[in-house]
């Protein structure tokens, strides 16, 4: 599970990874009520009680995929698994970290 801060345009910059077996397990039973097979991104708000609401589900990878694989699931890997008719490999994050993504604004001028 990934906590995103944001550049102006909504690109993640920084990540906190957790692990949530309670988001998780929700996670897991949206999927099968809906029959999801594939990558999906579910996203979620908390509220002060620990409490989940549901807020969309996104038929595509999360703009952070690249913070999930360097967590530690390949993500891309294991989509390709799912279609080729493989056994995915099983979450395997082990703790919790930050991750910071670093940009370098440029400026081109083309004549």
């Amino acid at each position: 599970m990934r906590m995103p801060q944001n550049t102006l345009n909504g690109a993640g910059t920084s990540v906190y990874v957790f692990r949530d077996k309670k988001l998780e397990d929700l996670c897991k039973n949206i999927a099968e009520l809906l029959d999801i097979h594939g990558t999906v991104n579910f996203e979620f708000i908390k509220d002060g009680e620990g409490q989940y609401y549901f807020l969309e589900c996104n038929p595509r990878f999360s703009g952070g995929v690249a913070f999930s694989c360097k967590a530690g699931y390949d993500f891309v890997n294991n989509a390709i698994k799912c279609f080729d008719g493989r056994d995915i490999d099983v979450l395997a994050v082990s703790h919790n970290q930050y991750i910071v993504k670093q940009y370098t604004e440029v400026i081109t001028d083309i004549e």
